[in-house]
C-alpha cells in the first residue's frame, strides 16, 4: 500500500509539472504566433506598399512613355515639315536655275548674233573707209591718205570694240575727203575766176582777125564753154 501511495503521489507530481510545462509551452507558442502574425502583417504591409509603389512607377513610366511618344511624334512631324519645306525650296531653286540657264542661253544667242552683226558692220565700215580714201585720191590725187592721224586716247583703250575704231577711221577719212573737196572747189573757183578774167580781157580787147582751121572753135567760144563748165 505504501508503494502505491508513493506512485500515485509521484504521478500527481508529474501531472502538475506537465501542466506547467504545457502552459509555458502554449504561452511561448502563442507569443511566437503573435510575433509571426506581426511579421506577416509587416510583410503584407510591405508587399502592399511595394505593389502600390510598383503601380505608381508603372503609371509614371506609362506617362513618360506617352510623353516621349508624343514628343517623338511632334519632332517627327516637325522634321517631316522641314524636309518638305527643304524639298519645296530645292524644287524652287532648281526651277529658278533652269530659268536663269535658259535666259543665259538666250543672252548667249543674242550676244552671238550681236557679234555677227558687229563683224558685218565692221567689214562694211572698212569697205567704206577704202572707198572714201579712193574717192579722196580721185578728187585730189597725190593727197596723203593717212593724214591727219589724231586718234583719241579713248580709242586706244582695250575696252573699245574694233567697230568703234573702224568708225573712227571712217570719220577721219570723211574729214579728209571733205578737205579734199574743199581744196578742189577752191581750185575750181580760182580757175573759174581766171577764166572769167581772161574772157573779160578778150571781150574788151579790139577784135583781130585770126586764122581759122576747119572744125576749130573760136577762142571766145572755147572760153565761154570753159566758163560754163562745172
Amino acid at each position: 500500500a505504501a508503494p502505491t501511495a508513493r506512485g500515485a503521489a509521484a504521478g500527481a507530481g508529474d501531472d502538475g509539472r506537465s501542466s506547467t510545462e504545457n502552459a509555458v509551452l502554449i504561452d511561448g507558442l502563442e507569443r511566437e504566433n503573435a510575433l509571426l502574425r506581426q511579421q506577416l502583417d509587416r510583410c503584407f504591409a510591405r508587399e502592399r506598399a511595394l505593389r502600390a509603389e510598383n503601380e505608381e512607377l508603372n503609371t509614371q513610366s506609362d506617362e513618360q512613355d506617352r510623353l516621349a511618344q508624343h514628343r517623338l511624334e511632334a519632332e517627327g512631324a516637325l522634321m517631316a515639315a522641314q524636309f518638305q519645306r527643304q524639298g519645296e525650296i530645292a524644287e524652287a531653286v532648281s526651277a529658278r536655275y533652269e530659268l536663269l540657264r535658259g535666259e543665259n542661253d538666250c543672252q548667249d544667242q543674242r550676244f552671238a548674233a550681236f557679234r555677227a552683226q558687229a563683224a558685218s558692220a565692221q567689214a562694211e565700215a572698212e569697205v567704206l573707209v577704202v572707198e572714201l580714201e579712193g574717192l579722196q585720191q580721185f578728187v585730189l590725187p597725190g593727197a596723203p591718205v593717212n593724214f591727219p592721224r589724231t586718234v583719241p586716247e579713248t580709242w586706244a583703250s582695250p575696252d573699245v570694240l574694233p567697230l568703234q575704231s573702224t568708225l573712227g577711221h571712217a570719220r577721219r577719212a570723211t574729214a579728209r575727203l571733205r578737205l579734199a573737196c574743199e581744196a578742189k572747189m577752191d581750185t575750181l573757183g580760182q580757175l573759174h575766176s581766171q577764166l572769167r578774167q581772161r574772157l573779160e580781157e578778150v571781150v574788151a580787147a579790139p577784135a583781130r582777125p585770126m586764122p581759122r582751121t576747119p572744125g576749130a572753135a573760136s577762142t571766145p567760144g572755147r572760153l565761154a564753154a570753159a566758163q560754163s563748165a562745172p
